[in-house]
């Protein structure tokens, strides 16, 4: 962590990824985190699009079985 202008910069290092899979990771932190807590920082709600991409992303692993928690159904 260090301090910037405007604010401070926080910078995280994931250890143990084979080299044939860092983009996929590093893209998924992006869009799986750094988007989101950016959005909710800086407008306080999430984007339509980043909205869309996590349901997109829940019916996928829904589809491939990869979906290890319950779903609740919609109210």
């Amino acid at each position: 962590m260090k301090k910037v202008a405007g604010g401070t910069a926080l910078t995280f290092t994931q250890i143990g990824i084979p080299p044939h899979r860092y983009s996929g990771h590093y893209r998924g932190w992006i869009e799986t985190y750094w988007t989101p807590v950016r959005e909710s920082l800086e407008d306080g709600q999430l984007s339509e699009k980043t909205l869309a991409r996590v349901e997109l992303n829940r019916q996928e692993r829904i589809a491939n079985g990869r979906f290890r928690r319950s779903i609740s159904k919609k109210v």
